[in-house]
Parts: C-alpha cells; structure tokens; sequence
C-alpha cells in the first residue's frame, strides 16, 4: 500500500525538527554563558567586598592601636611622677583634647594644668593660658557643630557689669521644646522665643546666671526643666572655658541632654551657647539610664533615677 502523500506540515516538521533541537542547545549555551557570567560577576563583587572589609577592618584596628598608644604616652605625660616641663604638659593636653575629646571629660585636666600655668614662673605663662582656652573653645566649637545637627543650639550674651545689680541672677535662656530634641526645626534657637506650636512645646528650660568668678572666668548657672509628666529638673552648677558640651550636660527626660557652654568671656560681658540634643549623641562615658531606654521601648518605667548634670 503506497505511503500517503506528505501534507505540507509534515514536510515543515521534517525540516523544523533538527532546527529545533539546534534552537534549544543554542537556548541551553545561552542560558549556561549568562549563568557563568553572572556567577564569576558575583563572585568578583564578593571577592572585592571581602577585600575591602578586611582592609577597613585592618586600617580601623591599625588606628586603633595607634590612638591606644598616642593615649598611653599622653596621659602618662600626667599621672606618672616626673619633671615633665610646662611646654610638654600643655601640647600634651592639646593632643588628648583634640583626639579624645568625644569620650573623656577633660575638664579636671584643663583646670590643672591651668593652675600649674598660673603657679609657674615661666615667662610663657600667658602663652600657655591662652593655648589651653583656644584649645577648649575650638573643640567646644566642634561639638556644637556636630551636636545640632541632631538637635538644636542658640547663643546669649549678658552683661556682667549689670549682674552685678542682679544678686538673684539674671536670666539668659527661657525656652520650650518638643520632649525629643529630633522633633525640633533644624533652625537657630531663639533665647527669648518658643519654638513651634504651643502644644508641641512640652519641655521648658530657663537659664540663668547667678553669679561670675572673674579669676577663673567661670559663671554661675542655674539650669531649670519643666514638663507636663512631672519632670522638675533644678540644678546649679559652674561653667567656664573648659566644660565640653558632649560630656558636660544636664540629663533630662526621655534621654535629652541639655548643655550650657561658655563661648567668650570679658570683663565687662560673656557669651554663652546652649544646646539640646538627644542622649545618643553624647559622650561615650554617658550611657543611658535604664528609664531612658524602657522610655525608646515606649514601656512606662517605675520612677528611677533622676536628671543629674554631668
């Protein structure tokens, strides 16, 4: 019986057959080539990723070891009996303040070697002071800087021939604040104004001065804060040149800080700046208080430790 004549798609099936089977392994090597280049190109990505995080981890511990022992030699310049001259003691501090200053409260350092200055017969006394208030107002600059970007900051003057007048203090700050210093508009504070609406501003501080020490240009300050949960922060307590705003501060509720920082003293007028800014952007021997961390929970803490200034 002869064969039926072949149709036109069987004729088209005889030829699309081996072109199929060429179509799918040009398919497969396709898919292979794409596979293997995407693969060597991730494993390329993870091969520089590791190589960069172990030269970052290699350069952070190589710093670190330096700063461990810039640290070692510095503050052995201070507790280890010695002649160390006067010169040496003051680069030394420069040194620790201008690299350390975030975690150390320098304060008790700057005001001995500010009295082995004045106590000195160096004919460099005045150089020396001068080097260790410029040393002070320059970190200090830098931390405000750093510390508003976080928060808020504003700067008052007061006459201190007129605080004399004033013998129950004379008032340069008077302020309120939403409780977290984040909600704050990222502008300048104005000493004698509110900022935003009145029902955002649930934290009030004043501030003033009480009274100056001209001797050791240090002035009196009387720092209180007001909120409707019952915070009632009253503190009195000296600044001068040398209190650093990050290690420096009054802590507040829900882990805020509140910092009054000297910036320009003279005979007859100082400049003060004032900051607020959360606790996180503080020194790193500041840790928060257990409240503060059930408060970032949104927990409602027993009552517990209190607002104290650093």
């Amino acid at each position: 019986m002869a064969d039926p004549e072949k149709t036109g798609w069987d004729k088209a099936a005889i030829v699309l057959q081996p072109v199929g089977g060429l179509l799918t392994a040009l398919a497969v090597a396709f898919v292979g080539i794409l596979g293997s280049s995407y693969l060597d190109r991730s494993q390329s990505q993870d091969a520089k990723l590791r190589l960069y995080t172990e030269l970052m981890s290699r350069r952070e511990q190589s710093d670190t070891a330096l700063r461990e022992d810039m640290f070692k030699s510095i503050v052995g310049t201070f507790l280890t009996p010695s002649t160390a001259k006067l010169e040496q003691k003051v680069l030394s501090l420069e040194l620790l303040a201008y690299n350390f200053h975030e975690s150390l409260e320098l304060a008790p350092l700057f005001k001995h070697v500010r009295r082995d200055v004045e106590d000195s017969k160096d004919p460099q006394k005045v150089e020396y002071r001068a080097r260790l208030e410029k040393v002070a107002k320059e970190v200090a600059g830098k931390q405000i800087e750093i510390l508003q970007e976080s928060g808020t900051s504003g700067e008052s003057g007061i006459d201190l021939e007129e605080l004399q007048a004033h013998p129950e203090g004379k008032k340069v700050f008077d302020n309120c604040f939403p409780l977290h210093s984040e909600d704050v508009p990222k502008v300048a504070v104005d000493h004698s104004s509110a900022v935003g609406k009145p029902d955002e501003n649930r934290r009030c501080i004043r501030a003033s001065v009480m009274e100056m020490d001209a001797k050791t240009q240090g002035l009196s300050i009387r720092l209180e804060s007001t909120t409707p949960e019952g915070e009632n922060v009253d503190q009195l307590f000296w600044v001068d040149f040398y209190d650093l705003p990050m290690v420096d501060n009054t802590r507040l509720s829900h882990d805020q800080r509140f910092a009054v920082v000297l910036r320009k003293f003279t005979k007859t007028g100082a400049q003060l700046a004032f900051v607020y800014f959360p606790g996180s952007h503080a020194g790193l021997k500041d840790k928060p208080f257990y409240d503060d961390m059930l408060h970032q929970l949104e927990l409602t803490p027993e009552p517990g430790d209190q607002p104290q200034h650093h």
